[in-house]
């Protein structure tokens, strides 16, 4: 999830869910900033992660490897392609099975985002 928090500020929710293990990705000032949480139960093992990802090995009870990618994508145009073409490149040396979660930030019409119609409200209002 983008927190916009450091580390040290969510390990307190961490615990009070139970959680026994974490990953963070420092926000860059007041933007972006990401966290995995996970039960030991769990067996993951973080590969590589950006501003941008967290990219883990899980293994399965049997052992067998899987790739999930945790995914927060750029909210500016010009960040997007950039994001898209790193998540194409994540599992072309391996043959596991992959999952992708996140919020792309991709949004196909501007009327479906929410900020112009959000502008347009509040200037009604005034």
């Amino acid at each position: 999830m983008e927190t916009k928090q450091k580390g040290g500020k969510l390990e307190k929710l961490r615990r009070s869910f139970n959680f026994d293990n974490s990953f963070y990705v420092e926000p860059v000032g007041r933007a972006g900033g990401l966290a995995l949480w996970w039960w030991q139960s769990i067996n993951i093992n973080v590969e590589n992660f950006s501003k941008n990802f967290i990219n883990v090995i899980v293994k399965n009870d049997e052992g067998r490897p899987w790739r999930c990618n945790f995914s927060y994508g750029s909210p500016y145009n010009e960040g997007r392609a950039k994001v898209r073409e790193t998540l194409k490149n994540f599992n072309r040396e391996e043959a596991v099975a992959w999952c992708c979660i996140g919020d792309f930030n991709e949004v196909r019409f501007q009327h479906k985002k929410g900020g112009e119609f959000f502008s347009r409200l509040r200037l009604s209002l005034t």
